[in-house]
Formats: structure tokens, C-alpha cells, sequence
């Protein structure tokens, strides 16, 4: 199965993303809001990984990189067949340095991460629904544009986890800020 590095939220903006998550779910579009993920920014994903030794790469991160805020500038959506709605951050050289070194140290350990999630490719979001039919793109955008962006976070721990279904592996706190 394959899993993913993600970075988690505070707990107050966790529980916001939750309620968007939760009225998105009265619209239809439930996998988020059931699904048993955090809300987050995908890091990386990858077919398979030694468990170990990525727990081991995302200690030595939490011990290297303090928490960041991060703000929530706009919504947007990846275009397909069924349409994904996320949260985009408002991107910072922080949040780019983190991601570039995260994925150097784990290609070392990790031979098949995904495209999409090398830093020349990667676009941080924070995903909202999933699998949308796209007669109903608009009427989710609504619920959103009620969202009243921008909106801050705290980015305070990382975390790897296996999914479909969505299983914790393993997190680590980052070094609080002074």
C-alpha cells in the first residue's frame, strides 16, 4: 500500500478544516470527512518505504525544523474525471526548503515517490473532497467561499501514513518556535 509524509495542524485549525470537511459530507462528498485522515499538506507519497527508517528521517526532521505558521490563501480545484477540491497555502521559501529537503533525504530510502511530489512538480494543498461528480464543483465552491480566507495555521508536527484506508504509522512533533 502506498503511504504518505504529511504535515499536520494545530489543533484549533484542525478542527476548523474538520467542520468544512463535515459540511462538505452533508453535500456528498464524504471520503475526507470519513475517511479517518488529518487535515494536511502532502510532503510525499510513496509505493512502498521502510517503515523504520522513515520513522527514523521524520524524528531527525522534528528535531531540525521548528513550527511554522501558514496561511490558507485560496481554494482550487485538480481538474479530472472527478474533481479534487483543496486549500491552497500561500507558499513560502520555508515551506519550499522543507519539502525540497525532505524529499532528498527520502529518495535515499525510498526509490519510487511519486512524480507529482518531486519539488519541481509539487504544489502544496490541503485536500477538502475528493472524487466530486463535477455537476457539483459549484455548489462545493459555495460552501467554501463561506470559508472566509485567508486563514492561519500552525504547522506543529509531521506524520507518515498508509492508506487507502487511512492508517497512522507514525508522527513526530516539531520543535516549537521561540
Amino acid at each position: 500500500m502506498p503511504h504518505a509524509i504529511e504535515l499536520f495542524f494545530d489543533d484549533d485549525s484542525d478542527l476548523r478544516i474538520r467542520k468544512l470537511w463535515e459540511r462538505l459530507a452533508g453535500l456528498g462528498a464524504t471520503y475526507m470527512h470519513s475517511s479517518g485522515a488529518r487535515p494536511h499538506l502532502t510532503l510525499a507519497v510513496c509505493d512502498s518505504i521502510d517503515l523504520p527508517a522513515a520513522s527514523r528521517l521524520l524524528d531527525g526532521f522534528g528535531e531540525n525544523f521548528a513550527s511554522f505558521p501558514l496561511q490558507f490563501a485560496a481554494t482550487g480545484f485538480f481538474p479530472g474525471e472527478k474533481p479534487v477540491m483543496f486549500l491552497a497555502p500561500k507558499v513560502t521559501s520555508e515551506l519550499l526548503q522543507l519539502q525540497e529537503q525532505f524529499h532528498e533525504e527520502l529518495s535515499l530510502i525510498s526509490p519510487d515517490i511519486w512524480p507529482n511530489y518531486t519539488p519541481a512538480k509539487w504544489m502544496p494543498h490541503c485536500t477538502l473532497a475528493m472524487d466530486l461528480p463535477r455537476e457539483q464543483c459549484g455548489q462545493i465552491a459555495g460552501v467554501i467561499d463561506a470559508a472566509a480566507l485567508p486563514f492561519e495555521v500552525e504547522v506543529v508536527s509531521l506524520g507518515m501514513v498508509e492508506f487507502r484506508p487511512v492508517k497512522l504509522k507514525h508522527t513526530t512533533r516539531l520543535t516549537l518556535r521561540t
